[in-house]
C-alpha cells in the first residue's frame, strides 16, 4: 500500500519560485506538482518550464498560446495525457494509469491573448460530459463563495462553478476559510485555490493542508491520496541501476574478458556461443564497472546556505500566518528576498564556473542542456481488438502496429490443372 502526494500552486510565472517548489517536492517526497501560471520558455513548437532531473513535464495539448497550467510528475509514476484533455491552454487532464485516477488542472480566467475569451470553466467542451469515478479537479478558480470563503462576498462567476460542482457531484476538499492567496495590501488571505474530488475517491484523500512558505502570493495546497491498488515499490524511488562507465576500471575489464574468452570452447552452436560471450561481458562488467541508481536529488547548485535561509523564510511565514498576517510582515519580506536572492546567486555562480571549464566534455554537456528536452506523452489509445484504452508504451506500440499494418488478406491457391 502506498500514498501519492500532490501539491498544487500558482507560481505567478516566477522561475525562482518554481526552483524552490521543486526542491521542496524532493524534500517532502511529493510525486505530482499541479502548477498554475507556470514560468515557461517558448520553444517555437512547444513550451517548457524549469527542468529537473527527477520530474517530467506535462503541458496541455495546445501550443498556439502560452499555457497557464502544467504538471510536474515524478519520472517513475506512470501517467498519460487523458484522451479527454481539451485543446486549451488553461486546462489539462492526465490519467494515473496504475491507479485509474484522473487529475484535472484548471486556471479559471479569461486568456489575454484570445479575443473575446471566456473564463475557462465557461468555455464549450472544456470538460467531458462524464468523468471517471475517481477524479480530482483542482486549480486556481479565482472565485469567491461563502461555502469556502465565508468572509468575502460571492463572485459574479460563482454560479458557473457551482453548476460544475453539481454536474460532476464534486465534494470540496478545502477547509472553509483557510486562506490560499495573500498580498500585503489585503487585510486577510482569500480562498481562490480549490480542490474537489468525486465520491469514488474522496474517502481516500487525507491531510489536506496549506503551505504558505513557497515564495508565491498563492499558498501551496498539499494533500495525499491513499491508494491501495499500487504496491509500495511502485512509488518508491527508482531502484533501476546502470553501469557508471565514467568510473570503470578498464584494465580489469580487459583482463577478465581476455582470460574468460580463452576458456570458451568453439565447438558449439552459434546461439550457444553468442550466449557464452554475452555472459562473459556481463561478468567482466559487474566486476570492473560500478553501478549507479537513479533517484530524486537536488540541483547541483543547491547548498547549505540556501537551506539555512530557507528555514528562516519558513519560520517567518509560520509566524506571520499565526498572527493572521498582522505581524512580522517586514521580517517575512526581508527573509524572502534574502532566500530567493541566494538561489539566484548560487545558480548564476555555478553555471558561470561550469562554462569556464575548458575541457571538451563540459562544452558538449552544456550544449545538450540547451536542447529541447521536453517529452510530451501521447494520450491513451483505444484498441478495437479488446475495446479498451492502452496506456503503456508497449501496448500503444502494439495497438498502432495492429491498426496501421493489419494482417493482409489471404486466398486459396490458384488451381492450374485445366489451364
Amino acid at each position: 500500500m502506498s500514498n501519492i502526494k500532490i501539491l498544487q500552486l500558482n507560481t505567478n510565472r516566477n522561475s525562482l519560485t518554481t526552483e524552490n517548489v521543486l526542491e521542496i517536492a524532493i524534500e517532502l517526497d511529493i510525486q505530482i506538482l499541479a502548477i498554475q501560471e507556470p514560468w515557461v520558455i517558448d520553444q517555437t513548437d512547444s513550451y517548457r518550464s524549469v527542468n529537473h532531473a527527477s520530474f517530467k513535464q506535462l503541458f496541455p495539448e495546445y501550443s498556439a498560446f502560452r499555457p497557464r497550467v502544467m504538471f510536474y510528475v515524478i519520472k517513475d509514476l506512470k501517467t498519460n495525457l487523458a484522451p479527454s484533455s481539451p485543446k486549451d491552454p488553461d486546462c489539462i487532464i492526465i490519467d494515473l494509469t496504475e491507479s485509474s485516477i484522473q487529475l484535472v488542472n484548471i486556471y479559471n480566467a479569461t486568456h489575454p491573448d484570445i479575443a473575446n475569451s471566456l473564463p475557462t470553466i465557461q468555455r464549450n467542451n472544456i470538460l467531458p460530459n462524464q468523468i471517471p469515478r475517481k477524479s480530482i479537479i483542482l486549480g486556481d478558480f479565482n472565485t469567491h463563495h461563502p461555502w469556502w470563503d465565508p468572509l468575502r462576498a460571492q463572485s459574479s462567476n460563482a454560479p458557473h462553478l457551482l453548476d460544475l460542482i453539481e454536474v460532476y457531484s464534486l465534494e470540496l476538499l478545502n477547509t472553509p476559510g483557510e486562506g490560499t492567496f495573500y498580498r500585503p495590501n489585503m487585510a486577510t488571505p482569500s480562498v481562490i485555490d480549490l480542490s474537489f474530488a468525486t465520491k469514488g475517491i474522496v474517502d481516500k484523500i487525507q491531510d489536506w493542508q496549506v503551505i504558505p512558505e513557497l515564495g508565491s502570493d498563492h499558498f501551496g495546497v498539499l494533500f495525499t491520496i491513499y491508494d491501495s491498488t499500487r504496491s509500495k515499490s511502485d512509488t518508491s524511488k527508482s531502484d533501476i541501476s546502470r553501469f557508471n562507465t565514467k568510473k570503470a576500471n578498464w584494465n580489469q575489464f580487459k583482463d577478465i574478458l581476455f582470460k574468460s574468452t580463452n576458456e570458451i570452447s568453439l565447438n558449439q552452436g552459434l546461439d550457444r556461443l553468442a550466449s557464452s560471450f554475452t555472459d562473459i561481458i556481463v561478468k567482466a562488467a559487474n566486476a570492473s564497472i560500478p553501478k549507479t541508481s537513479t533517484s530524486a536529488y537536488s540541483k547541483p547548485w543547491w547548498n547549505e546556505k540556501i537551506k539555512a535561509l530557507g528555514k528562516v523564510y519558513k519560520y517567518f511565514c509560520r509566524k506571520a500566518k499565526r498572527s493572521d498576517f498582522t505581524l512580522y510582515i517586514q521580517e517575512l519580506k526581508d527573509a524572502r528576498n534574502n532566500y530567493f536572492n541566494s538561489i539566484k546567486e548560487a545558480k548564476t555562480t555555478h553555471w558561470n564556473q561550469f562554462l569556464e571549464k575548458e575541457d571538451s566534455q563540459s562544452i558538449f554537456k552544456a550544449m545538450s542542456y540547451t536542447k529541447n528536452t521536453s517529452n510530451q506523452p501521447i494520450p491513451s489509445i483505444y484498441s478495437n481488438e479488446d475495446k479498451t484504452l492502452k496506456s503503456t508504451f508497449s501496448d500503444k506500440c502494439q495497438t498502432l502496429r495492429t491498426t496501421l499494418f493489419p494482417t493482409p488478406p489471404s486466398s486459396n491457391p490458384v488451381s492450374l490443372e485445366n489451364y
